[in-house]
């Protein structure tokens, strides 16, 4: 059945949703304040990273920076710029307003895959305790990856409700935020696909991808990358210093040559657990045998986000799009302990919850430990175990 937007949310439960965005609002406003901030004074803000590339893009207008892959991600500079705030201001309302509107999109995702209100919230709740989503985004808000969970999360919740307009709207959009929106249009054929991928399927869905690549393409030549311009390198800014010749090779040379030839074990968390935490990746397999289907629909994306490594710096905030499907597959991995060892799903909240307040409580981005996960992880179960049969019995 495709249904809209608003006749979905007229469908749900209005309360649970208010407490869910109530809830969000809250815990964001809580990471705020207690993030340490990379404005115009903190130590890092002079290092040579992407975030002057942003306030470059918000000072000009569209189409006047050409220093790439930034001078193609117009969106969310654009609308910082047009907001009558102080850049630094406009850009934090910016990071703050997509993530919390991404964990609405969470919540209403989760509800729509028939998970109840406790474990919609929980979603929420795991969203918002993923350190390089939230808190690194607080403390790095001059980029633009918030907006681009967004785009992500409304791109699903379209496929999921069966609305192709808002499908390619959303889709278009979120590659003026970030290219890598784009992978998530392939959900479009797997989330549809009932077994045979029908010669209809690909035609519509092809038909509704092609203005985003297009897009894709008239950015790229309408907005020329300068990067081998050394006058106009040194004209933008004294602290970015770019690849000089902006190209796939360069950067598998530069990067991914380079990655696959050093690799080491010692790596391994930046790729997998250490993105996500311990918790969200125990509870991924506890329910494998289900997981592993809604992991297949899911892998064309993954394979492309691990693709991606060959050519992107920051491994956390590459793999780390692919939440979506971490959330989901750990709160189905809950739901099947729940019903497994009976007991009602309201305790699951406990871990989504300890592992966001000690994020708050954290002035810096780092997660908790893998050790002290663990030991919170097997805590947790134990009591489960341990009180099933008193407070937490299902009657």
């Amino acid at each position: 059945m495709r249904i809209n937007f608003l006749s979905y949310y007229i469908k749900i439960n209005k309360k649970a949703f208010y407490l869910a965005a109530f809830l969000s609002a809250l815990a964001l406003t809580m990471l705020v304040i207690n993030t340490g901030k990379m404005d115009y004074s903190h130590p890092d803000f002079s290092q040579n990273w992407d975030h002057h590339n942003y306030i470059s893009m918000a000072q000009n207008s569209v189409g006047e920076y050409n220093i790439a892959p930034f001078c193609w991600r117009i969106l969310n500079p654009l609308l910082a710029g047009l907001l009558p705030f102080e850049q630094s201001t406009s850009f934090l309302i910016m990071s703050i307003a997509s993530l919390w509107l991404a964990s609405l999109l969470m919540y209403l995702i989760i509800l729509k895959l028939g998970f109840s209100e406790i474990f919609s919230i929980a979603g929420i709740l795991f969203f918002l305790s993923l350190s390089w989503i939230t808190k690194y985004n607080i403390y790095n808000f001059w980029l633009t990856d918030p907006l681009s969970y967004f785009f992500i999360l409304a791109v699903i919740l379209s496929i999921l409700i069966g609305n192709d307009t808002s499908f390619a709207i959303f889709l278009t959009l979120g590659v003026l935020a970030k290219e890598s929106v784009l992978f998530f249009a392939l959900l479009y054929f797997t989330l549809n696909n009932d077994g045979v991928l029908s010669g209809k399927l690909w035609l519509r869905g092809t038909l509704l991808i092609l203005p985003a690549i297009a897009l894709l393409i008239f950015l790229r030549v309408s907005i020329p990358a300068l990067n081998n311009d050394p006058e106009y390198v040194a004209k933008v800014s004294p602290f970015i210093n770019p690849v000089p010749v902006y190209g796939l090779m360069t950067f598998l040379k530069e990067i991914g040559f380079p990655r696959i030839a050093n690799f080491s074990l010692q790596e391994l968390p930046s790729y997998s657990y250490g993105v996500f935490g311990l918790t969200l990746s125990f509870f991924s397999v506890v329910n494998l045998r289900e997981n592993f289907g809604i992991f297949l629909k899911y892998f064309p994306v993954v394979t492309l986000v691990y693709l991606s490594l060959l050519f992107v710096v920051n491994t956390e905030r590459a793999v780390v799009i692919f939440f979506p499907l971490m959330i989901i597959m750990a709160l189905r991995g809950m739901k099947y302990l729940s019903v497994r060892l009976q007991v009602t799903e309201t305790p699951f909240l406990v871990l989504p919850s300890v592992l966001l307040l000690y994020l708050i409580l954290k002035n810096y981005y780092t997660p908790l430990s893998p050790l002290y996960e663990a030991v919170l992880l097997i805590v947790f179960l134990g009591g489960i175990i341990i009180f099933r049969k008193h407070k937490f019995i299902k009657c």
